[in-house]
């Protein structure tokens, strides 16, 4: 498989760099996996003539290890370091070190960013970067293997001299802020069991500082042009047959004639809806200050939207330094589901700063009159508090009346257990309102799904079909008529047929419905508190709409016993048409084209 050989090496060749993304072997760490900075330093670097490849899983160390001893020249190993993985880059890193001490070593990421001095200290990395990772790695590597400029030198890199901590220079020219300059991140060199060809980053840097967040750590914002983020979504169409892509910076909204020109610039090179549809994080204060911006949005093919809600108790936002309003939350996602957007993502993290009881059910209120305000399309999730290096959170709980209880997050996922707390709640109590949030949002899923409309529905399940698997659809594939219908629909068959097809003798009429589920003359839906009624004529067309004779068979053996009401046979059957593209609307019949 190609990601064994490296990008651009031959089998034969060893590279000069090996980037790593270890991951532990716990829950979610796999879908951790993928790393687009990784790929950019990697194809950077390659661009200037070293040969890379990039390693990712649980156990790399073997793999790394293999590499190494068949080098002459030993690579620079780079790691990437998060709260997650920390743990085992460090184990891994060790084991490298004490088998090849002469193998240079950088971590980079948040984690490393952040705490330079303390990973330098423990002797196992001998550089860090701590900021942009491209030219970073690249000025340390013709140091290391070109002899070309000193470490003082080099962007963004934190080492030791002895034991006094160095840095090289702070990159501020105006080429190093031009991040156009870097080439596309070629994902051919990914790991294809790990690599994502949704996603693409516009921008680098956050201009929101806030305090559990560790992107607001970052530097100076920065953004793709427009062409650039048009050129990336091309290429990953073309070599990916990429639809749905997922623009990842938290940035997105900041910048309203960004926001136009790129929806305008998706609407010219693109189908938006058909061959190209996307996700963006919202910020609701961006949404409510322009209220075009989200129409203008699902108009050009956005179809999620994730927006920070964090809690339902105003004093709690502004220690969180959201800078947004309650009011805010409910109006933008009223902007959004008015626009026709497909799906909202909204999170709320459960015993944060300052939380009490009675902050949590403010926040749980919140939660559910959003999602009867968007029904069906805006879906709530819940985290516990993570205290990531370098916030302010974690550098001063005291003035969030928080307590850290695992700061090095040895006991789970972050943002999954209990890292930290309000000093007003127990462990216990916190783990409690998880379990509560996240019932009262399935009962509140359980209560919206039967007036549901037939085009929500259909629209969250085709949303399937580009990639996107909101907890919405995975909530309406548990009812068995749905999945069997977005199965049917994943796998090529039609939603509706019309009386003047030329080919209506391949057509296969196929419910979806269990025939067991209907009795007599009418069907009994439960999930959805639905009861139909059949004529005779009907219940004979649901029982031959097995997926085992086409339509014009089903005609010619209803005609005899039910056709003398028509005027002719043509009529009999477009009346037969209509009533199963009825069915379809209901999800209970697809149509098969046999070929």
């Amino acid at each position: 498989m190609h990601w064994l050989k490296g990008f651009g090496m031959k089998s034969d060749e060893t590279p000069n760099l090996i980037l790593v993304n270890a991951l532990y072997d716990g829950i979610d760490s796999r879908e951790r996996g993928f790393q687009l900075g990784l790929l950019y330093i990697s194809t950077y670097v390659e661009e200037k003539g070293f040969r890379t490849k990039i390693l990712v899983g649980e156990n790399v160390t073997k793999r790394i290890i293999w590499e190494l001893e068949r080098s002459q020249e030993k690579p620079l190993l780079g790691f990437y370091v998060s709260a997650d993985n920390e743990h085992e880059v460090i184990r891994c890193a060790t084991v490298v070190k004490s088998m090849h001490p002469d193998c240079p070593i950088i971590f980079g990421g948040p984690e490393a960013r952040v705490k330079p001095e303390q990973i330098l200290n423990n002797k196992v990395a001998d550089y860090v970067c701590t900021g942009d990772g491209e030219d970073c790695v690249l000025d340390l590597m013709n140091v290391l293997f070109r002899n070309n400029g000193t470490l003082e030198k080099v962007p963004n890199l934190a080492y030791l001299n002895g034991d006094k901590l160095k840095f090289g220079h702070s990159p501020h020219s105006k080429a190093n802020l031009d991040l156009d300059r870097l080439p596309i991140p070629k994902r051919e060199s990914f790991d294809p069991r790990y690599m994502d060809p949704s996603m693409i980053a516009t921008a680098r840097g956050c201009v929101s500082k806030c305090t559990f967040c560790f992107e607001g750590t970052s530097v100076k914002l920065r953004r793709h042009s427009v062409a650039r983020v048009i050129e990336e979504m091309k290429y990953l169409q073309n070599t990916f047959a990429t639809k749905y892509f997922a623009f990842t910076d938290d940035t997105f909204t900041s910048d309203a004639r960004k926001v136009y020109d790129l929806s305008a610039a998706i609407a010219e090179n693109f189908h938006p809806h058909v061959d190209a549809t996307w996700y963006c994080e919202a910020k609701v204060s961006d949404l409510c200050r322009d209220i075009n911006m989200a129409k203008t949005m699902v108009g050009a093919g956005l179809v999620r939207a994730q927006v920070g809600s964090e809690s339902g108790n105003q004093n709690i936002l502004d220690l969180y330094r959201k800078e947004i309003e309650t009011w805010q939350i409910v109006e933008a996602t009223e902007m959004l589901y008015d626009s026709g957007i497909v799906s909202i993502f909204t999170n709320f993290i459960i015993g944060g700063v300052c939380e009490t009881i009675k902050t949590f059910e403010e926040s749980l209120e919140l939660a559910l009159s959003l999602m009867h305000a968007a029904p069906g399309v805006l879906e709530c999730a819940s985290t516990f508090l993570s205290p990531y290096s370098g916030t302010d959170i974690r550098l001063n709980p005291e003035r969030y009346d928080v307590e850290l209880v695992d700061d090095q997050f040895i006991t789970g996922s972050s943002d999954s257990y209990i890292f930290a707390r309000s000093k007003h709640l127990t462990s216990e109590q916190v783990l409690s309102m998880g379990k509560e949030f996240y019932s009262a949002h399935r009962n509140a899923m359980d209560e919206i799904y039967p007036s549901l409309s037939s085009d929500i529905i259909r629209r969250q399940l085709e949303m399937g079909l580009f990639g996107l698997t909101s907890n919405w659809h995975q909530y309406l594939v548990e009812d068995g008529i749905l999945a069997r219908w977005f199965d049917f629909r994943r796998r090529g068959y039609d939603k509706q047929i019309s009386p003047e097809e030329s080919k209506l003798s391949a057509i296969i009429p196929t419910r979806t419905m269990a025939m067991e589920s209907s009795s007599q003359d009418k069907f009994i839906w439960l999930r959805r508190k639905r009861l139909l009624r059949f004529s005779a004529l009907e219940k004979a067309l649901i029982e031959l709409a097995s997926g085992k004779i086409t339509l014009p068979e089903i005609v010619e053996r209803t005609f005899t016993q039910f056709g003398n009401d028509y005027m002719s046979k043509h009529t009999f059957q477009t009346a037969i048409i209509d009533f199963y593209n009825r069915m379809a609307d209901e999800f209970l019949i697809c149509f098969r084209r046999f070929s």
